[in-house]
This record gives structure tokens, C-alpha cells and sequence, in this order.
């Protein structure tokens, strides 16, 4: 009963402890992210004298973004400088002289992450879909108001399949613009200027009346070669829908889990297809080249051109076994990144606990403030490798669990090994 009784004081010290400087973690990361926000996103919308509603609408909706991604970086940070300052004042060495096991510490802490892990995520499937969903339709108010806010002098971005460089934008035009289009014909459109407007033809739409054009496209006639032509204006359309792609960026996460995982199974399912049509294909190219040397018995008597015909055989099989193994539809890949991204950074806030608990006692000279400067340190260093392996995904260099799940994978092995390393001490 006097063990229970002194599990509970010692898990109440240790909470006592950890609770308030998780906050105080949580909140720094969360300012950080909002500072960011502001100067990036909300400054140039006061320059466009934006209403405030709508200014205050997208900074509000962005909230959840911060919170998912604070969580995991506040819990690495509290663990640290908690776990340093035990480290510091000897306290550790006071719970293993009463008899604690160094898990017995680590446990709250333990279960703090696991969760810090599951609100992440319900924030994350839950309340970050009704969120983006309010800025797109902020996002599309905006435009109608101010058609002008998503181009930046001196700037190249692209909408959905269309890539557009600006020189100088104005309140309602812009001086020089170059349009490469590849929607439905690859063609490249200039402009001395181009008056930006709402589509009143074409809702949901802007509207670009580009004056002084010329007009470049390929001839599908004869391949290699491009006609062009030049007229006094013309009329171009993007829709709101490519504005608020572009806007969303790398967070593309939107959707439930289940929606992503509907999308999964449709894919998977015509992706399966498709390898089936591709391994087909092969098949039939390669029984194709070996009738043909077979048939031809005059033709491979001759040494010479036996060799020439073996080498052309063995090329189209490399190739089309290279072309199969590569092969993986787009579609299929985005969307399994978009779903092993919403375990991920919630995984992460369990796993930093792992990771952060045994190092933040690796020195007794901790103390808060190398705890502090160790765990923004290793937030950076996490930070960098999740975006930077993402985009590998994305570009279909990683695959799609290595590419989500690798950073954290490195972390919680890491945190292993120094967690049984501490538990053998």
C-alpha cells in the first residue's frame, strides 16, 4: 500500500514538472508557426487592404496546421529540459536510491506522449479538414474581392498545369507576362500586359485579358515543329480551384482518413490494372521478338547477325522490365503519402517522448538550458528531414512509407537504443 502510495507522489512530482514546461514548449513552437504565418500569408493582405474578417479568417483557420505540427516538437522540447533538470539536481539519483526504476520516471512521461498522440490526431483527421476547408472558401472570397492577390512581381508559379512568369503586377494588371500552358496542347502565350478580372462568363474563374500577344504551340502534324501567331488581346481563364491548390502547398492532407483510404482502394485497384496491361504488352513484345528469331533460321545462321538480333532482343526486354519496375501511377502515390501522413506526425509525439527521455539524462550538467538548445536543435534537424523526405515521396524518389514514416523510424530507433542502455545501467 506505501508503494502504491509513493508511485502516485512520485508520478504527480514528475507530471508537476513536465506539465507546465510542455505547455511553455508547445506555446513557443505555436508563436513561432504564427509569426511565420503572419509575415508570409497575413502581411501582404493588409497591403492589399483585404477586410479584416477575411484576414481574420485565414489566420484563425491556420490554427489547427500549428497545433499538429507544435505538438509533436512541444513534446520533444518538455521531455529534454524536464528530464535535464532531474538530470542536473541529482533527482534521479534520489529515485533509483528510494528504489524506482528509471522507467518508473520515464513512464509519465511515457504516457503523456501516447496522449498528446491521439489529440494530435483527432485535431489532425477532425478539425484541420473543416479548417482548410473554410480558408478555401476564404481563399476564393479574396480573389473575388482582390483578383490581383495571388501574383507577385518578378515571380514564376504554377496553377495546376499552367506555369505563369510576372514582371511587374499592378493593382488590376500586369506588365509582361508569360503563360506555358501544357493542360491540353503544350503552347507558350506572352503579353505586353494582361487586365486581371472576375469571369463573368466562366464563374469561378479569373479572367486575363492579355493585349499584345503571341502565341506559340506545337504542330501535332509534324513533331518537332511549332507554329505561332500573334493577335491584338485575347482571353485566358484560370480557375479558383488551381489559385487554391497553389495556396494550400505542401499540407495537402485535407480529408478524413477513411476519404483517403476510399481513394487508396480505388487506385490500388486501377493501378493493379494498369500493371497488368503493362506486363501484357511485355509479354507479348518478347514472344514477338522470339518468333521472329525463330522464324528467321536463314537470318540466325549467320553469326554476325545472330549476335546483332540477341543484342536487340536482350535491349527490349532490359527495357521494358525497367519501364515495369518503375512504373507506379501518381495518383496511387500522392494519396498514400496524404494517408501515412496522418499517422505520422501524431506517431512522432509519442516517439520524441521515447526518443527525448533517456538522452535528456545523459548529462548532469542539462539543466534547462542545454535541454532547450539540444531539443530546437534536433525539432530543426526532424523538421528538415519530414519535408525533405516528403518531397522525395512526392517526386517518387522514396517510397511512400519510407518517405513519411523514415524520419520517425530514425528518431524512435535511436531512442531505443539509449532507453535499454539506460534501463541496464
Amino acid at each position: 500500500m506505501k508503494k502504491n502510495v509513493s508511485y502516485s507522489i512520485v508520478t504527480k512530482y514528475i507530471l508537476k514538472e513536465f506539465l507546465p514546461t510542455f505547455i511553455v514548449a508547445f506555446l513557443f513552437f505555436f508563436i513561432i508557426f504564427v509569426i511565420n504565418h503572419v509575415l508570409y500569408y497575413i502581411k501582404p493582405l493588409f497591403e492589399k487592404n483585404i477586410p479584416l474578417d477575411l484576414i481574420g479568417m485565414m489566420f484563425v483557420t491556420a490554427f489547427p496546421l500549428f497545433t499538429i505540427l507544435s505538438l509533436p516538437f512541444g513534446m520533444m522540447l518538455a521531455t529534454l529540459m524536464t528530464m535535464g533538470r532531474f538530470s542536473t539536481d541529482n533527482e534521479i539519483v534520489a529515485f533509483r536510491a528510494l528504489g524506482f526504476n528509471i522507467m518508473r520516471v520515464f513512464g509519465p512521461i511515457f504516457i503523456c506522449g501516447a496522449i498528446v498522440s491521439i489529440l494530435s490526431f483527432i485535431v489532425y483527421d477532425w478539425i484541420y479538414p473543416i479548417s482548410m476547408s473554410e480558408q478555401r472558401y476564404t481563399i476564393r472570397k479574396i480573389s473575388q474581392i482582390k483578383p490581383t492577390i495571388d501574383f507577385k512581381s518578378k515571380k514564376i508559379k504554377k496553377y495546376g498545369e499552367k506555369t505563369l512568369f510576372t514582371d511587374i503586377v499592378k493593382d488590376t494588371s500586369i506588365e509582361g507576362l508569360i503563360i506555358i500552358d501544357g493542360e491540353n496542347q503544350d503552347r507558350i502565350i506572352t503579353a505586353k500586359e494582361a487586365i486581371i478580372s472576375n469571369s463573368e462568363t466562366r464563374k469561378g474563374s479569373i479572367e486575363l485579358k492579355m493585349n499584345g500577344t503571341m502565341i506559340q504551340f506545337d504542330n501535332v502534324d509534324r513533331p518537332g515543329e511549332f507554329n505561332f501567331g500573334y493577335s491584338d488581346s485575347i482571353f485566358y481563364y484560370i480557375d479558383y480551384l488551381d489559385f487554391e491548390k497553389s495556396a494550400s502547398g505542401i499540407s495537402s492532407s485535407e480529408r478524413r482518413t477513411y476519404e483517403i483510404l476510399e481513394q487508396v482502394k480505388k487506385y490500388k485497384g486501377k493501378f493493379a490494372e494498369d500493371r497488368n496491361v503493362k506486363h501484357k504488352e511485355y509479354v507479348n513484345i518478347y514472344e514477338n521478338t522470339n518468333n521472329i528469331k525463330n522464324n528467321s533460321k536463314n537470318f540466325v545462321n549467320n553469326n554476325k547477325y545472330t549476335e546483332k538480333l540477341y543484342q536487340i532482343d536482350n535491349n527490349i526486354e532490359t527495357m521494358i522490365k525497367s519501364d515495369y519496375k518503375k512504373y507506379r501511377d501518381k495518383s496511387l502515390n500522392n494519396h498514400l503519402i496524404d494517408l501515412y501522413n496522418k499517422f505520422a506526425l501524431p506517431l512522432a509525439c509519442i516517439i520524441f517522448a521515447i526518443f527525448a527521455a533517456p538522452i535528456g539524462i545523459f548529462s548532469r550538467r542539462a539543466g534547462f538550458s542545454i535541454g532547450f538548445v539540444v531539443g530546437v536543435f534536433l525539432c530543426a534537424i526532424y523538421w528538415f528531414a519530414y519535408y525533405g523526405s516528403r518531397i522525395l515521396g512526392i517526386k517518387k524518389i522514396l517510397t511512400p512509407f519510407i518517405a513519411m514514416f523514415g524520419p520517425n523510424m530514425f528518431f524512435l530507433v535511436v531512442g531505443l537504443f539509449f532507453l535499454i542502455k539506460r534501463l541496464r545501467e
